[in-house]
């Protein structure tokens, strides 16, 4: 089967950059054809073709950069007419601006729509400057999303939260368009023991650092602890809001043990050192760095998924009081970092049980078949 994929990135060693990569290389590794669009000039070791189509840098100028969304789809459609290609058996869609330019040359091909974020509007709106074009953006992203569920011969989806989100938005009632897959990471990882004598090493991860990571609330938390408890917190990511975040961190006035490590390729050495991974996010569908922290056996505190305006998978992956703790409120939230660190007792099994239950429930081998078989019977029934 020729799978054909239209991502962003494949130059990425963590999270969801990464993920399309390790999905090619293991569907590859089974024998099949892989071709691959991609956003980005990165080769691909082995048996995968890939055709780079880096898109011109956003529009420079106000009167430009008010159509900058609407603009790079064009580019997009114009880039994929004009590419030299055989046509796929299937097709996994990530990239949005490809899609519309790839199903229009490719129409009796079957495709699939796996958008990475958690819905494209909501992705938009983290970037666009609502002065300028946020209503031309968000416009133009819902539009092009509802297209692609309505035309793709199936939507996947990582999370149920996910794909309730995105029917709200497009007021569909019904899940026949959509498909839930389990989420999974490619990670093997040993189960580790904290330092009973140490002080609790706390983690927060965020490719990015910005605002819907919520780390304002991690930080607010480790601030409020007592100053004779003993504890670490390790902060991995980078972005526009990174000096906001130490400013924070800095205000308390204290000497404090908070760590910014920046951006890291392989945050396994991180997951070796910490004891709980903290999970203050907002937005995350996809939920890997939460399955990630649990194969190397950290519990995660998170904020539970149910929380109006919340959208995250914590409470489809984290069972509450066995492989980790859902607090209902940023209060919640900042009281179980204060519990654990004055008694953290309950880390190390809560730890091993994570350990075990990611290990088995969220399997890369399972993952990858789930995905074969959804490919498989869509380009049969397509024959």
């Amino acid at each position: 089967m020729h799978i054909r994929f239209l991502t962003g990135r494949l130059d990425s060693a963590t999270g969801e950059d990464a993920y399309d990569g390790r999905l090619i290389d293991a569907l590859a590794a089974r024998g099949h054809r892989i071709s691959v669009i991609a956003r980005t000039d990165q080769g691909r070791d082995g048996p995968v073709t890939v055709y780079p189509l880096p898109l011109p840098a956003p529009a420079q100028g106000l009167l430009l950069r008010k159509f900058e969304l609407p603009l790079s789809l064009a580019r997009g459609r114009r880039a994929i007419r004009n590419l030299s290609c055989p046509a796929p058996d299937i097709t996994v869609a990530s990239e949005h601006l490809f899609m519309r330019g790839h199903a229009a040359r490719f129409r009796r091909r079957p495709w699939v729509y796996f958008p990475h974020p958690f819905t494209y509007p909501e992705e938009i709106e983290r970037f666009t400057e609502p002065k300028l074009h946020h209503r031309l953006s968000m416009g133009a992203a819902r539009r092009l999303q509802s297209w692609a569920v309505g035309r793709a011969d199936i939507t996947v989806r990582l999370c149920r939260t996910s794909m309730e989100a995105i029917m709200e938005q497009l007021s569909l009632d019904d899940m026949a368009r959509f498909t839930l897959i389990t989420p999974a990471t490619w990670t093997e990882a040993a189960p580790r023991q904290r330092d009973p004598l140490g002080p609790l090493r706390l983690l927060v991860t965020a490719e990015g650092l910005h605002t819907t990571k919520r780390l304002d609330l991690a930080i607010r938390a480790v601030l409020a602890l007592p100053p004779w408890a003993k504890w670490e917190l390790h902060i991995v990511g980078d972005g526009d809001d990174r000096t906001i975040y130490e400013t924070q961190a800095a205000d308390d006035g204290r000497i404090l043990p908070i760590h910014f490590h920046g951006a890291q390729d392989d945050l396994s050495p991180f997951y070796r050192r910490c004891d709980v991974l903290l999970f203050p996010s907002r937005l995350e569908h996809m939920g890997l760095t939460l399955i990630d922290a649990m194969k190397h056996g950290l519990p995660v505190l998170a904020l539970d998924s149910r929380i109006q305006g919340l959208h995250t998978a914590s409470n489809e992956i984290v069972d509450n009081g066995e492989t980790g703790w859902l607090a209902g409120s940023d209060e919640a939230f900042v009281a179980g970092v204060q519990r654990l660190v004055t008694d953290p007792a309950p880390v190390d099994a809560a730890g091993a049980r994570a350990h075990l239950v990611a290990s088995k429930r969220f399997a890369w081998e399972s993952h990858v078949d789930r995905w074969e078989e959804v490919l498989t019977d869509i380009v049969a029934r397509s024959g």
